[in-house]
């Protein structure tokens, strides 16, 4: 009866290991995106905010998809479509599909693969769109259709305060002095320097020095380009001992819109001996 059971056993593992390579080999085919900084060649501003998944985008822009399809299976494809879906919202709220594009392959033999790219041209001020790819009209069966599509949430993200803020002057003042100390009725010198380090050039403004004991001192600043400097030396004399503590600042009125306005005073002190 063992001898029996055994042999049975054995001509049902060699039915199955003969259906098994009788069945027929399947392609398997796997798509893939990704944003690099290859896709942002075409943009007016510098489009990273230095925010993940933030980017600083305006209508005409162009953004460069690329996509990768792989057949990771044991037979050639023959003819499917790739299809990119994108969706546009306004917070979780879809508003628009926004926009589909195909692209057709013939073939893709196992162990291939193909990439191409897919351009979007941003039409609005601000935007959050969402992206789904997937392989459709394929005529054969895929061994593993769980990887034929896949959602990738939001892949761009743009808003127009991005580019406000990054188009604006930003003007930064230091002051510093030569003499730590100064013997008393000598000219202390206090070097003020405006630095206009925003994106976009600055508009004329003006230096306010106030320093303990001394009546406010003003210098005229001229528009600086980005990246530009403007330098004045102001001169005192006191006639007291002490520490003298001095404050420069500029658009002291706040009259231009700065990316920062936090760098617009500087102090020092100076001890008088």
């Amino acid at each position: 009866m063992k001898k029996l059971t055994s042999a049975v056993l054995v001509i049902v593992l060699i039915g199955l290991t003969r259906f098994a390579f009788a069945q027929t080999a399947l392609p398997d085919l796997k798509v893939e995106l990704s944003l690099s900084t290859d896709s942002f060649q075409s943009t007016k501003y510098e489009w990273y905010t230095g925010t993940s998944g933030q980017y600083r985008l305006v209508p005409g822009d162009v953004i460069t998809i690329p996509v990768k399809v792989s057949n990771n299976g044991q037979a050639s494809s023959g003819p499917f479509t790739v299809e990119i879906s994108l969706d546009f919202y306004n917070g979780n709220k879809l508003t628009e599909r926004y926009k589909v594009f195909t692209k057709k392959f013939a073939d893709l033999k196992p162990g291939e693969e193909a990439r191409f790219d897919q351009n979007i041209k941003i039409e609005t001020s601000s935007g959050d769109i969402r992206c789904r790819v997937a392989v459709v009209a394929m005529e054969k069966d895929d061994w593993n259709d769980s990887d034929n599509s896949q959602s990738f949430g939001t892949i761009i993200y743009w808003e127009k305060r991005f580019v406000t803020d990054y188009l604006r002057p930003d003007l930064e003042i230091k002051l510093t002095s030569p003499q730590a100390s100064r013997h008393i009725t000598k000219t202390v010198h206090l070097e003020a320097v405006v630095t206009n380090k925003g994106n976009v050039a600055s508009p004329a403004t003006e230096i306010v020095l106030k320093c303990k004991e001394k009546d406010k001192k003003k210098q005229a600043v001229p528009p600086l380009k980005p990246g530009a400097s403007f330098s004045h030396d102001f001169q005192h004399k006191w006639y007291t001992l002490g520490t003298k503590k001095c404050t420069a600042r500029v658009d002291s009125s706040k009259e231009i819109e700065e990316l920062d306005e936090w760098n617009n005073e500087a102090e020092e002190s100076i001890y008088i001996k």
